[in-house]
């Protein structure tokens, strides 16, 4: 079968403090200026680092986690859809494994065949995780790279 060609999606993560900056608050110093007392200081960083969760179920407590905001729902998304072949994963080389994603600390890259129909697939998947998780993608910073034979009207 002969390679189709596909796409590699370098998205670029707007952080948090791209669009809020409440960070700065939490730290410290500012609160020591704002003249918030040493035990207060200490209650409030406690609070916003030791952060777990539970879940009741039928009357039972589940396990307790740290809640995230990572790639852990954009990976089962990625995965759901890949099973149910609604997108498809490029090979590096004829007879390797299928690559769909690559996830680093804050860094994503996905690999996507070069359809129109993977592209609007990819689309949704990227919006729910965006509706999710509260993250979001800036598609003017995100890169797209095409990976060989890919016809010029595709690549528009």
């Amino acid at each position: 079968m002969r390679f189709q060609g596909g796409i590699l999606l370098k998205l670029n993560m707007i952080k948090a403090y791209d669009r809020v900056k409440y960070g700065f608050f939490f730290k410290e110093k500012t609160m020591f200026k704002m003249g918030f007392v040493r035990s207060f200081v200490d209650l409030v960083l406690r609070c916003i680092s030791s952060v777990s969760c539970s879940v009741c179920l039928n009357g039972k407590m589940g396990e307790r986690f740290k809640p995230t905001r990572g790639f852990e729902c954009l990976l089962s998304l990625m995965r759901l859809a890949s099973r149910e072949g609604l997108i498809k994963g490029v090979r590096v080389c004829c007879r390797g494994p299928i690559i769909t994603h690559l996830l680093f600390v804050d860094d994503c890259i996905l690999f996507r065949d070069a359809t129109v129909r993977g592209a609007q697939n990819l689309k949704v998947i990227l919006h729910e995780y965006e509706i999710c998780t509260g993250q979001y993608i800036n598609f003017e910073k995100s890169i797209i790279f095409c990976i060989s034979n890919v016809k010029d009207q595709k690549k528009e």
